[in-house]
């Protein structure tokens, strides 16, 4: 099968035109069938934080911002990073040495409420 071409897309803005814009790209493989693979590749504005909150990985699968996002999604975010790490054979996070020094962190926080004083890790 031949590898099709890859078109890197790149928006300007990132409010309500932008959103939509954004949209648009990625809805247009669903109901027609491009001759390229589309990717998202550059997002500019003015306000280099909305620009970085607009870009991040997961924002379009979610509410626009200011919206809050439940506890319950951060476990389908944790699913899917799983996912990809475990199809493209990549070191799969955390794993089990991140949870010990978290726990270790944990214990130094306990121990360091109950006796008022800092502990060393």
């Amino acid at each position: 099968m031949k590898k099709r071409r890859t078109l890197a897309v790149g928006l300007i803005g990132y409010g309500f035109m932008g959103k939509a814009h954004s949209n648009a790209w990625r809805q247009a493989p669903r109901f027609f069938d491009l001759p390229v693979e589309l990717r998202m590749r550059t997002l500019c504005g003015r306000d280099a934080r909305a620009v970085k909150e607009a870009a991040h990985p997961y924002v379009a699968q979610w509410w626009p911002a200011g919206h809050l996002l439940g506890y319950e999604h951060s476990f389908i975010h944790a699913v899917v990073d799983f996912v990809r790490a475990v199809v493209s054979g990549k070191k799969v996070g955390p794993d089990f040495g991140d949870g010990l020094a978290n726990q270790r962190v944990l214990a130094a926080i306990e121990e360091s409420a109950r006796a008022k004083r800092w502990v060393k890790l």
